[in-house]
């Protein structure tokens, strides 16, 4: 998490992003462009950024200081010789045994801080009856007391080991690390471990890092890199942190390792460069008001870094905070587009760890993104809403870039390709925006307007509005228009939500198709809902614009409400006080200012919506939907007003639903506020006794 992984991925092909295609997967599957820059976290030092600040002339000081804000930069004697822990293995696992001998040619080590020497042949140590078992070949030399053992390297020009099995952030066999060995019990398997000064640490993770073949001629970068990477493994030392040798913490790779098990050939995994580099840098490291900081790095921030609350979480810090980067070359994707579609994302994300509906990437895709976003525009969070209506929200900007396969969380994304097509063929029911199969909630406007089916369109900018359409056939268009003031608007079909259309545009556009569903039961009677939602990074909503619809096969279908005075029978409640008020409908209502009062329906609806009025002195009450509570509606308001509504609820109709209210505390009090109960409505439907 805290660093990338090595510049030379930075360069390779976008393996995962290239597995992301755009073919979708169905009709009405929505495809998902992200547009992106960097390659990395975001937070702290950037390696591309870091070359191009070296090539401009900036020194290893100031390129440090550009990054984190406010630091100084500190030579800590002794700092060098303290030792760092790192799990050899990649995923820090233990195994039930590991194969080790001297890390040269002739050489021993001894066990702990014994004198008994061990010479150049290969043992293998496992966990027998709770204690440490040491073998050679299927010979047992000894068994060690304690649950720990460190192997000590005792001779040879460069002191090493060598891990015969596969070890490192590559799984490299035969690998040769300096400092020594530790071997822990974990259960009844082993742990391996490498204890090496930090100086000698920085030698196996600067070139694996940043390789000294890209920076030959930038000096103050190779420095920039071992300062970061001593202070990132001091400050894990304060905090007695152990160490991975992946990218999980800092790319460690050792020393080198042998070709084969003959150790006929080496490969040196160290570089001269820049084991220079940190020899230049020796106990150098970076501290804010004293203190060592851990100095995250990544291979290219993009064109601004971000500011840690906003990719891990946490508090902010004054020296992880959003700075302008340098321009970074192409090739280290700078700037980056993917293209997905829903089920390709939802399959993506389960493989991701991320948590998904059952049938994620096989029957149900991701139908909409919300992302919110955090300073510098990195994303913060983000919202999924999944096909079958289910959403999941992942948290902070590392998580979104881990789970979506991204390469940085800096980045915008835009839907499109939503629409299923008109069938070929198909007859199309033109039904306007004054057609009684459409019902509309809040204010909506109608207006005339030149270029709009029948010369007028209605339209609502009042976030939470919504236009209804109700229809019998096989889908159903949605015919609207763009514009450059339009905002979003989510879509449902059935009660089921399908996507959020934005319907921005540099021009106005009339007549557009702006959502398109078909392949619906032609038999059966649809609702289409467009619901007015807030504009893309913004809390505020857009014009939403309803033209017509078209009827896809069939035909629309009325809608038919009936409303009920607080008098009616179908209606049980507690004892209410009755109000009298032009503003109320029938001129009177129901009203009390006692907690524990109800008022109870039975209903066989579509939808059922309840008015009343609200106040400085309203109260509030709890809203129960066979038995169980749904919400609480607060009434409060800072004028007088009469005919409000103040709850809706979508229901299934073929299905008899019980729903009650029960006045409450009001907002901010020990006491009841006032809870009047004016009239309901229902639509498609009646409430029964």
């Amino acid at each position: 998490m805290k660093v990338l992984r090595k510049l030379q991925l930075c360069m390779g092909a976008f393996a995962l992003m290239s597995s992301m295609g755009a073919t979708l997967a169905f009709g009405a599957t929505p495809t998902f462009t992200f547009s992106g820059d960097g390659y990395s976290h975001g937070v702290g030092m950037s390696q591309m950024g870091t070359l191009a600040r070296a090539n401009n002339g900036e020194s290893t000081e100031t390129i440090l200081k550009a990054y984190f804000k406010g630091t100084s930069l500190t030579t800590l004697s002794g700092l060098s010789d303290r030792y760092v822990r790192i799990a050899l293995d990649k995923d820090s696992a233990a195994r039930s045994s590991w194969k080790v001998r001297p890390g040269n040619i002739g050489a021993s080590f001894v066990l702990n801080s014994t004198t008994q020497t061990y010479g150049d042949t290969i043992y293998t140590f496992k966990v027998e009856s709770g204690s440490i078992c040491m073998y050679k070949g299927a010979t047992k030399v000894r068994t060690i007391s304690g649950t720990a053992v460190n192997l000590v390297p005792s001779s040879g020009s460069t002191k090493l080991m060598e891990v015969y099995d596969s070890s490192g952030p590559f799984s490299y066999t035969h690998v040769r690390y300096r400092g020594y060995l530790r071997l822990e019990i974990s259960g009844t398997n082993l742990k391996l471990y490498n204890y090496v000064p930090v100086q000698e640490y920085l030698y196996g993770v600067v070139p694996r890092e940043l390789g000294a073949s890209y920076y030959s001629a930038k000096p103050a970068a190779s420095r920039v890199q071992a300062i970061c990477a001593r202070s990132y493994g001091y400050a894990n030392i304060m905090k007695g942190s152990t160490l991975k040798c992946t990218t999980a913490s800092q790319v460690y790779g050792g020393y080198g390792r042998w070709s084969s098990a003959a150790r006929t050939g080496s490969y040196a995994h160290e570089e001269a460069q820049s084991n220079q580099a940190v020899n230049d840098t020796k106990n150098q490291c970076v501290t804010y008001n004293g203190t060592v900081i851990t100095t995250y790095f990544g291979s290219c921030n993009g064109s601004i870094t971000a500011n840690i609350e906003d990719v891990w979480g946490g508090s902010a810090k004054p020296y992880y905070v959003g700075v302008t980067d340098p321009t970074h070359p192409s090739k280290c994707s700078h700037s980056w587009t993917v293209t997905t579609d829903g089920m390709k994302l939802a399959a993506t994300l389960k493989s991701k760890g991320a948590s998904v509906p059952s049938g994620a990437g096989s029957t149900v895709y991701v139908a909409s993104l919300s992302p919110t976003y955090g300073h510098n525009g990195w994303v913060k969070s983000m919202t999924i809403v999944w096909s079958n209506g289910a959403t999941t929200t992942i948290s902070y900007g590392d998580s979104v870039r881990v789970r979506f396969g991204l390469r940085s969380a800096r980045f915008k994304v835009a839907t499109s390709g939503t629409n299923s097509e008109i069938p070929t063929g198909a007859k199309l029911t033109r039904v306007e925006e004054s057609n009684k199969s459409i019902r509309r909630y809040g204010s909506w406007t109608t207006d005339s307007a030149t270029g709009t089916s029948g010369g007028k369109h209605t339209f609502s900018k009042t976030n939470g509005n919504y236009v209804m359409v109700k229809f019998k056939g096989e889908g159903v268009s949605w015919v609207g228009s763009k514009g450059s003031t339009y905002g979003r608007a989510k879509v449902y079909v059935d009660g089921a939500y399908k996507q959020t259309v934005d319907l921005k545009s540099s021009t106005t556009k009339r007549q557009q198709r702006l959502y398109t569903i078909s392949g619906l039961t032609g038999s059966s009677v649809h609702t289409f809902k467009i619901v007015v939602t807030t504009k893309s990074g913004s809390t505020s909503a857009g014009t939403v614009d309803f033209d017509a619809a078209d009827i896809i096969n069939g035909t629309p279908q009325s809608y038919l409400s009936h409303y009920y005075e607080e008098t009616s029978s179908l209606i049980s409640h507690s004892k209410f006080s009755t109000i009298s008020n032009s503003g109320f409908s029938g001129g009177k209502a129901y009203r009390t200012i006692v907690t524990g009062k109800y008022a109870k329906f039975n209903v066989r609806a579509q939808n059922f919506e309840v008015y009343s009025k609200t106040s400085p002195k309203g109260g509030r009450f709890k809203v129960y939907v066979n038995g169980g509570y749904v919400t609480t509606v607060n009434l409060r308001s800072t004028s007088t007003k009469y005919g409000v509504k103040v709850y809706s609820r979508s229901l299934n109709p073929s299905k008899e639903h019980t729903i009650k209210l029960v006045s409450t505390t009001a907002s901010g009090s020990k006491s009841a506020g006032e809870v009047v109960l004016d009239r309901v409505l229902t639509y498609d439907g009646v409430l029964v006794n």
